[in-house]
């Protein structure tokens, strides 16, 4: 199997074959493309705004710098390196954080409800 993303040009295609009414089927046929692909696109990235190109392909580039980290940091050897993880609530009404220092395991999380609160939680001794 072979997966190329979809690119940035793409995207704005694919916006705009939308706006002109196109159906999924018929956007996948124009971009040569599967119609899952299409579908996981627009169900992955269309909020209360629509299908918006131009931040999608922001998230995409974030999503993969993420996976781009120096070994050293995989290795987890050296202490400083920090993870985040952001988990939205329903209807965007709250949110937590999630901080996790890789080597030490020392997590912070944030929540920002109404009113926010933090735990620390330290990893346990083996």
């Amino acid at each position: 199997m072979n997966y190329t993303h979809l690119t940035q040009t793409e995207r704005y295609q694919i916006y705009a074959l939308r706006k002109a009414g196109q159906t999924q089927k018929q956007i996948a046929a124009i971009l040569k493309r599967s119609e899952s692909t299409i579908c996981r696109e627009l169900q992955r990235n269309t909020g209360g705004r629509g299908y918006r190109p131009k931040q999608t392909q922001k998230k995409a580039v974030e999503r993969r710098a993420i996976n781009a980290q120096p070994a050293v940091v995989e290795k987890r050897c050296r202490i400083g390196d920090w993870e985040a993880d952001t988990l939205i609530g329903k209807n965007h009404r709250q949110a937590i954080v999630s901080l996790v220092e890789r080597k030490s395991g020392l997590t912070l999380i944030v929540s920002t409800s109404s009113a926010p609160s933090v735990h620390r939680h330290k990893k346990p001794s083996k």
